[in-house]
Parts: structure tokens; sequence; C-alpha cells
């Protein structure tokens, strides 16, 4: 006769699903809010590039929902798939109905890449179809935000390049080689005019 019992370690375990920390991407759009018969919608957009990355970046403003006192937190996010050259496209309405799926529409329309998120504070007025173009003009104004400020940034760390080669050549340094990333490049520029701003101030 067989025995129904396990030895010890033969437990089915189910496996724990890896913690998603709260984190934004380095640098993201925000606009400024829409406002209709006291609602207020917070658009943005968070150029995030993996469903783990958009998971984080929820996680990291569940703060700023709860300071702006929003009843809705919709989102959706188009994503380059990891297999294939598709991409992965999700929404939630977070109860504010076909508001993330318009967002959702709004991101596969415009062939964006990334996360639209739209807080809304009801105002205490039902607004009717018009507010789901106070829901997507919000984030697409929050992209374009983000585009004008990146382009700009862009702009600068291009032509701090240029001179910076342009003084080494000066100089007769035969090694021109700089960070390849923005973000050190950045850092490096930041420190050459901290350091040339002491030696004015002495």
């Amino acid at each position: 006769m067989s025995s129904s019992k396990r030895s010890i370690g033969e437990e089915a375990q189910t496996p724990k699903r890896p913690k998603i920390e709260a984190k934004l991407p380095a640098r993201y759009g925000r606009a400024t809010p829409v406002v209709d018969r006291k609602s207020v919608f917070h658009g943005l957009y968070l150029p995030v590039t993996t469903q783990n990355d958009a998971k984080a970046a929820l996680n990291a403003l569940k703060p700023l929902r709860a300071e702006l006192q929003a009843d809705h937190c919709m989102r959706a996010w188009r994503i380059k798939s990891e297999i294939g050259s598709g991409y992965n496209v999700d929404w939630d309405d977070d109860g504010e109905l076909h508001g993330g799926k318009k967002l959702a529409e709004s991101l596969r329309s415009s062939l964006i890449e990334g996360m639209f998120v739209c807080m809304r504070q009801y105002g205490g007025t039902m607004l009717g179809p018009v507010r789901f173009n106070h829901i997507v003009d919000s984030c697409r104004a929050a992209h374009a935000k983000y585009r004008a400020e990146t382009t700009a940034r862009l702009r600068r760390v291009a032509l701090a390049r240029a001179k910076t080669i342009a003084l080494l050549e000066k100089s007769g340094i035969a090694d021109l080689s700089l960070p390849s990333d923005d973000h050190s490049l950045e850092q490096l520029i930041a420190s050459r005019d901290a350091q040339i701003a002491r030696l004015r101030s002495t």
C-alpha cells in the first residue's frame, strides 16, 4: 500500500515573483494640468523600454497620486517586444472607463514608444466624451515637452562636445577620447564648469 505522505523537501513551492522597485526614468515629461469644471487632468510621459521599467515607474508615482488626491490613474504603454519586431501594448483604465484604452490608441497611432499616465482629480461634474480629449491631450503635451527638453539637451551636449574637442586640438593633446554616452559627457562638462567657476571666484 503506497503512502500519500511526502518527505521533507518534496513539497511543491510557489516561485516568488521578483519585487518591482519604485524607480522613475532619469528624465520624463510632465505637462501643465488641464482643468475643466474643477476636474484636473495631470498628464505624464515616461520613456520606459521594458514592462518592468513601466511597473517600477508606476510604483514610484504612487506618492504623487496620493499628493494630488487623484481619483483615477489611467496608463498605457507601447514597448518593443523582446521577441520579434512588434510591440507590446497594454493599458489600465483604473475606473475611468476607456481612459487607458484611449491612451493606448494614441500611443499606437502616433508611433510613440514609452508610457502615458494621466491622473484625474474628479471635480464633481460629469464631463462626458470631452474627458477623453483631456486625458489624451495632457499626455501628448507631456510627450511634446519631453521631446523639446531632450532635443535642447542634446544640442547643448553636441555643442559642448565640439567646443571641448576644439580646445583639446588647440592644446595639441593627441588623445581626443570623450565619453560616448550623453550622461557621462554631461557629468564631465558639469565638472569642468564647476572648476571654471571656482577659478573665477578666487
